[in-house]
């Protein structure tokens, strides 16, 4: 049984920044082997990280001091958390250098990774993803 919680009301901005890159990676793994489409892909989920993290930090609130966004995703039976997100002032900053990293390093790399692209990509999304989620 599968059941989601958001503390705080509105759309589950940390929960889509950290699972949408783990989700993408998947997808690389399953795809056909064409370098492009792991590029453009990498590149697509970047951007729309961006996307998605400039109305979150645009409602961020800087004298709160309990932590922001705050929100689980229950996958057990009892109701316990799995995952439990939130950001505070110095997180919000680690995060936005992490998803503005990933673009840009799948940006850098375009033309100089010729063996293991698809490995590559999917290393790239996942150390993308953990590093969202540590933060």
């Amino acid at each position: 049984m599968e059941t989601m919680s958001v503390y705080q009301g509105g759309f589950p901005y940390l929960l889509v920044l950290f699972l949408l890159p783990m989700a993408a990676s998947l997808l690389l793994a399953l795809m056909p082997d064409v370098r492009w489409r792991f590029k453009a892909t990498s590149l697509s989920i970047g951007v729309f990280l961006v996307v998605v993290a400039i109305p979150m930090a645009s409602g961020f609130s800087l004298p709160a001091p309990e932590p922001q966004f705050a929100q689980g995703l229950s996958f057990l039976a009892g109701g316990e958390e799995a995952i439990h997100l939130g950001l505070d002032g110095v997180n919000l900053l680690l995060v936005a250098v992490a998803i503005l990293m990933l673009p840009l390093v799948v940006l850098c790399s375009w033309d100089e990774v010729y063996k293991g692209v698809r490995r590559y990509h999917i290393l790239i999304l996942l150390a993308s993803a953990m590093a969202i989620g540590v933060y």
